[in-house]
């Protein structure tokens, strides 16, 4: 009936067979019961039975309000929640922000420094280009001076012929002449052979200097690989001509075999060539090999600096041979006017010849001599730059003592002329030139070479010190270029996998804020079925307070039928007494 026809209308018919039940009870009441007071306590528990079902209405209300109350605690807790997510993302997004700042520090702290080494490699470029044109200017006077020394050979050849000409034509009969011009021919071929000599040990010295350096393992023998690593192309046939023994090492002896049958073969000034042309390549891969395992562009100057030391040294003999040769021809032209003086020659053609000859020689000489002293200067100079370590225009007497053996004390002092603890480059070129006018070129040039040999092989051995492991420094090297290219590879990992979770972050709060509206929308649902409810409750509600209303109106109605029913029944028992006695009196 409730589906029906609705809750009210069910509610009317329920009261209206309440009313006819309570109708029929009170006729029943009236009727079968005698006592008035059981009416009356029935209708009590009628009331009470009302006033429970009203309690139960009042229980469902309030299990209604703490159910809403409850839903409206559980959306607060989901906006905390939902607060709190976005708190914890913020918070998360700040770490990666710092962690993200850090790792970009440190890519371009390490960006800084390839940079500085990008600028060492430049500097060192740059050294490199000015050792090359340093040893280009070597070169050149080195070439100078071994053309010189073979005009002067030739023109010496040519006077010799040229005066034997003279001699023959003029027929000059005068034996004492003739005897100093065998003497100075003699001289002369001593000269020249001397100067063979010198040539012949300057070859070697300087084939073995090289040889030296190619046996880089210092076994006393020069390996193919050894010679593959210093010079380019095909060295196979060159590596067999050398190895004679086909041990598959190349020793001194064969070394400087090779090199003699070439000189007999193709003549010294053809084999001078190919020796420069090797020494060339072998000096140039050395550079090479130095800029490559040296790190810093300064020292990496320096050692190249020292390297060329040598052949600074090697020109540095050659103008001491030319300088001894200048001064013997000052001696034997002292000597041929002592003779020509004494043997009182009368031959003038002679005497002319041989006055043009000794002009010429004199010129020349003269001409050679300021070369050499150009050039010792110019050695000196380069001496006194390499000595100079720290670069600051004068050589402390510690960086003496690195350099040179010994007690180097008395040696200082003579150069540290006012005594301030620095020998400038004046005060080194002076002393060298007191020693040159007191001591003569010759021995002054023997003591500069024995400085230099000093002093380079002090360079080498600090070369070979620094770069004894030049594989392990290139090794070591490129580890630490792989480790930074790790690092930097580990960080953009790092700052990729930052960024996934950023966004992973990201998409989760937004997530959680799509699931907190999500969620706000069914609470609000939740609130409007719960208001729904709510209000078809108060409803109720309201009709049953109405019902109520209406049972207690009907039972005040009924407690004034019940009095009227007891004022008729006293009344009736009156009559009914009244008619008794009016019985009992008849």
């Amino acid at each position: 009936m409730v589906q029906g026809m609705g809750e009210a209308k069910a509610q009317v018919f329920i009261q209206k067979l309440e009313d006819a039940e309570v109708g029929k009870s009170r006729e029943l009441l009236i009727k079968h019961t005698a006592n008035a007071a059981d009416a009356q306590q029935r209708l009590a528990e009628a009331n009470a039975e009302a006033d429970a079902k009203i309690a139960e209405q009042q229980a469902e209300s309030e299990r209604l309000s703490l159910e809403a109350e409850g839903l409206k605690k559980q959306l607060e807790d989901q906006m905390a929640a939902s607060a709190a997510g976005s708190q914890e993302v913020a918070q998360a997004q700040a770490v990666f922000g710092q962690q993200l700042e850090a790792k970009e520090a440190e890519v371009a702290e390490l960006r800084s420094q390839l940079e500085a080494a990008a600028t060492q490699s430049e500097q060192a470029q740059t050294s490199l280009q000015q050792l090359h044109e340093a040893k280009a200017e070597a070169d050149e006077k080195r070439e100078y001076l071994t053309a010189e020394t073979e005009r002067l050979s030739s023109e010496a050849e040519g006077l010799k012929k040229q005066l034997e000409e003279q001699m023959a034509a003029s027929a000059v009969g005068n034996e004492q002449a003739q005897a100093a011009l065998s003497e100075v021919l003699e001289a002369k071929n001593g000269e020249l052979a001397e100067l063979k000599e010198f040539s012949d040990k300057q070859r070697k010295h300087r084939l073995t200097l090289m040889f030296n350096r190619l046996d880089r393992d210092e076994t006393g023998g020069i390996s193919k690989e050894e010679m593959t690593e210093t010079f380019t192309g095909d060295i196979s046939k060159f590596f067999s001509a050398l190895d004679t023994n086909a041990d598959g090492k190349v020793s001194i002896e064969e070394w400087l075999g090779l090199f003699n049958k070439m000189v007999q073969g193709m003549g010294e000034a053809k084999a001078q060539v190919f020796i420069q042309k090797l020494e060339d390549a072998e000096v140039g891969k050395s550079r090479e090999l130095l800029i490559k395992h040296t790190a810093n562009a300064a020292d990496a100057q320096q050692r190249l600096a020292e390297a060329n030391a040598e052949a600074d040294a090697k020109i540095a003999e050659q103008q001491a041979e030319s300088e001894r040769l200048s001064l013997e021809a000052e001696g034997l032209k002292k000597q041929l006017e002592e003779q020509m003086a004494a043997s009182a020659v009368g031959n003038e053609q002679a005497q002319a010849a041989l006055s043009e000859v000794l002009e010429a020689k004199n010129g020349e000489l003269a001409e050679l001599k300021e070369f050499s002293d150009k050039q010792r200067k110019h050695r000196l100079t380069l001496m006194f730059n390499r000595l100079d370590r720290d670069e600051t225009g004068g050589i402390s007497k510690e960086e003496m003592t690195e350099t040179f053996t010994g007690d180097i004390s008395k040696f200082f002092s003579a150069l540290d002329t006012n005594a301030d603890g620095k020998v400038s480059i004046e005060e080194w070129l002076g002393l060298f030139n007191k020693m040159g006018q007191g001591m003569g070129e010759a021995k002054d040039q023997v003591f500069i070479q024995k400085l230099e040999d000093a002093e380079v092989g002090k360079s080498r051995e600090l070369l070979i010190k620094h770069t004894a492991n030049a594989a392990d420094a290139q090794q070591r090297l490129a580890e630490a270029n792989a480790e930074a290219d790790a690092k930097i590879a580990e960080q953009q990992a790092e700052s990729e996998r930052l960024s996934l979770e950023a966004e992973g972050l990201k998409k989760q709060l937004e997530e959680q804020m799509a699931a907190s509206a999500a969620g706000s929308q069914e609470v609000a649902q939740a609130q409007a079925v719960f208001g729904q409810q709510l209000e078809a409750k108060e409803a109720e509600v309201a009709e049953l307070r109405s019902q109520l209303e209406a049972a207690a109106t009907q039972s005040e109605q009924a407690q004034t039928s019940l009095q009227q029913l007891h004022e008729a029944k006293a009344e009736a028992d009156a009559k009914i007494t009244e008619q008794q006695a009016e019985s009992e009196r008849l």
